[in-house]
């Protein structure tokens, strides 16, 4: 083997441990974008229950509202003073 074929078999040798390493990049990359996009999932889910609480509960909290003109109402604020 002459020293041109030599250059050639390294030249070929460090492409493809660089090929290698890009490999290795992007499986990481894939893995760290499907965990991304399950965490979004998760995220999403948990805002609608969120969303779906808060509702519930200002339902809830409309029925304890009173006028200033109601006597309970009054009497409430009395004893809040």
């Amino acid at each position: 083997m002459g020293p041109e074929e030599r250059d050639l078999a390294e030249g070929a040798g460090r492409q493809a441990d660089s090929l290698q390493q890009v490999t290795t990049t992007v499986t990481g990359m894939d893995r760290v974008t499907q965990q991304n996009a399950a965490m979004v999932e998760q995220a999403t889910a948990a805002a609608r229950s969120l969303s779906e609480e808060a509702r519930q509960l200002e339902d809830d909290v409309s029925r304890f509202r009173m006028t200033t003109g109601d006597a309970a109402g009054r009497s409430a604020m009395r004893m809040a003073a």
